[in-house]
C-alpha cells in the first residue's frame, strides 16, 4: 500500500467519523433545550416531595410549638406583687421536644425523605453524566477536525508527505 492509498483511507475514515461525531453533536451535544426538557419532570416531583416534606415537618413542629410558653413565667415574692425571679425561656430547637417531633416525623415520613435523595442524586449524576457526554462528542469533533486538518490539507493539498506512523496513530 503506498502512502497516498493510506492518507486517502485515512481521510475517508475521518470524514465518516466526523460526519458521525457531528450528527451526535446535534442529537446529544448541545443539552441545554434537551436538559430543560427531561428535567421538568424531575423538578415537578422533587417539589412536590418538598411541599409534602416541609407541611408534614410544620405540621409536627406546630403542634410541639405550641404547647411551648412563650413569655418567661414571674415568680412573684410573699407580698404577691414584686417578682423575685423571672424564669427564662429556653430555646425551642434545643428542647426535647422538638427533638421528638423531627424524630417522629423521620420515623413517620422516611420513604418520602428518601425518595427526595433518591431523585435528587439521580438528578445530578444524570446532569454529570450528559456534561461527559457532550464534551466527549465535542472532543471528538476536535480531534477529527485536526486529524483531517493535518492529512487533507498538509499532506494531500501542500504536498508535505509526513511520516507513515502519524497516520497509523490517528487511526488507532
Amino acid at each position: 500500500m503506498t502512502h497516498k492509498e493510506l492518507v486517502d483511507i485515512a481521510v475517508s475514515v475521518h470524514v465518516g467519523v466526523l460526519l458521525g461525531a457531528l450528527a451526535a453533536w446535534y442529537k446529544y451535544g448541545d443539552r441545554s433545550e434537551v436538559l430543560s426538557k427531561s428535567l421538568q419532570g424531575t423538578e415537578a416531583t422533587l417539589s412536590r416531595l418538598r411541599i409534602i416534606i416541609s407541611d408534614e415537618l410544620m405540621t409536627g413542629i406546630k403542634g410541639t410549638l405550641s404547647t411551648m410558653p412563650a413569655n418567661p413565667e414571674l415568680i412573684l415574692g410573699p407580698d404577691g406583687k414584686n417578682p423575685v425571679y423571672s424564669e427564662r425561656v429556653t430555646n425551642f430547637l434545643e428542647s426535647e421536644r422538638f427533638r421528638e417531633a423531627v424524630r417522629d416525623f423521620v420515623d413517620r415520613r422516611a420513604d418520602c425523605v428518601s425518595d427526595y435523595r433518591a431523585l435528587t442524586r439521580a438528578r445530578t449524576n444524570w446532569c454529570f453524566w450528559a456534561r461527559v457526554l457532550s464534551w466527549s462528542i465535542l472532543l471528538l469533533i476536535v480531534v477529527q477536525l485536526l486529524s483531517l486538518c493535518v492529512h487533507g490539507f498538509v499532506d494531500k493539498i501542500l504536498g508535505k508527505t509526513l511520516p507513515d506512523w502519524t497516520v497509523h496513530g490517528t487511526l488507532r
